[in-house]
């Protein structure tokens, strides 16, 4: 199939007495011509007066520094492709996120070993003093028959802090996917996420309430294994 596409989103914010406050919108293109795809998007979310109202990737909300409702307090910009060579599906992906809100923090190393807003959310993705996160990652899926596909992906992650050195999230994930029917796949993961200079949230523990997570500099290798089964 070959074609163009676009998109368009809108979220009022439904804050009394403000049009903007909690508001968010985005646009988004792709184009596909055969094997070939390409889209771009951006996201744009202004602060409400609850953590719902300006929400981001991963549940973190928008680092909010002296902002008040209504400042534009995350904005994204993306770039995605992808091309199907024979049994091989090749795939790219950047993005920009910045947050105008940010602030400098007051923590210094060690950094914290447990991540969370409540305990201040410093030197790692999003958080409070996280101003620019580029990111991207690469990857291919090879189908070496009709049931079984390998998987293979790496992304990395550049973080700026306000007044203070830059971060980097890197992580490296290999899989296998089996196909038992149409309906039914067994799958098989492993991943490791190491952190330079920030704080590693850890691969499972990015639920923002204060979870341990393998903390500054460090690494964590996750194994996942499952089953699934469309109804």
């Amino acid at each position: 199939m070959s074609g163009v596409r676009v998109s368009a989103i809108y979220g009022l914010g439904e804050e009394v007495g403000s049009s903007s406050a909690g508001s968010a919108f985005g646009v988004a293109g792709q184009y596909t011509n055969g094997p070939f795809g390409i889209g771009a998007g951006y996201y744009q979310a202004k602060l409400g007066k609850t953590p719902a109202d300006f929400g981001i990737t991963n549940g973190f909300d928008c680092a909010t520094g002296g902002g008040v409702a209504g400042d534009t307090c995350v904005k994204t910009w993306s770039v995605v492709g992808n091309y199907q060579a024979g049994p091989a599906n090749l795939y790219a992906s950047w993005s920009h996120v910045k947050q105008p809100l940010a602030s400098a923090g007051a923590a210094v190393a060690p950094l914290a070993t447990v991540f969370g807003k409540g305990v201040g959310g410093q030197f790692t993705i999003a958080g409070t003093n996280n101003d620019k996160i580029d990111t991207l990652d690469i990857g291919v899926n090879y189908a070496l028959n009709s049931q079984l596909t390998l998987l293979a992906a790496a992304q990395q992650s550049r973080a700026n802090f306000i007044g203070a050195s830059k971060g980097k999230l890197t992580q490296f994930n290999l899989g296998a996917d089996y196909a038992f029917s149409k309906r039914t796949d067994v799958y098989a993961l492993v991943a490791n996420l190491h952190a330079t200079d920030m704080y590693n949230p850890g691969m499972f523990n990015q639920n923002g309430g204060g979870s341990v997570g393998p903390g500054a500099d460090n690494s964590q290798t996750a194994f996942q294994v499952g089953i699934r089964h469309k109804f």
